[in-house]
């Protein structure tokens, strides 16, 4: 894990507004605005920009132009993987369009994320967070006890 990144990007999705922190696509702009999910809005911060992360046309077509990210000759998720040296698993449930529950309210899912980069961080578990595999109605309580 490398942990200047990850300390990094909390700090960086901290200052975030919810409002523009979509995990459901790594970056998109078009008539509503820009949103982005964290690995989306740290790909145009420049301390990240400066490690090698950058952004690509993802060649969509329709209203809005959306962007993947690329690290290291790496694409998407696993470009996320190898810039944070994650495990597969735990950068699909930090990162992943499914891990969260797009149900929730904008600030209870950029809360989701903060702990779990905390969780990350401290060595914890966060694997049985990840919302398809466990949609229960205790997860909230799950993120709880984990802090």
């Amino acid at each position: 894990m490398n942990v200047e990144r990850l300390t990094r990007l909390h700090a960086l999705v901290s200052g975030i507004s919810p409002a523009v922190l979509n995990m459901e696509t790594w970056l998109g702009q078009g008539g509503c605005g820009t949103t982005a999910c964290a690995v989306g809005w740290a790909a145009q911060d420049p301390w990240f920009k400066a490690q090698g992360l950058e952004l690509v046309d993802a060649k969509w077509s329709g209203p809005r132009t959306f962007y993947r990210p690329v690290f290291g000759g790496k694409e998407n998720m696993a470009a996320a993987a190898l810039l944070f040296d994650l495990d597969p698993d735990i950068t699909d449930t930090l990162f992943g369009d499914m891990a969260y529950d797009d149900s929730e309210e904008a600030e209870d899912i950029k809360s989701d994320l903060l702990t779990r980069i905390t969780m990350v961080l401290a060595g914890k578990d966060i694997l049985h967070l990840h919302y398809c595999n466990n949609n229960d109605e205790d997860d909230d309580d799950d993120l709880d006890e984990e802090i």
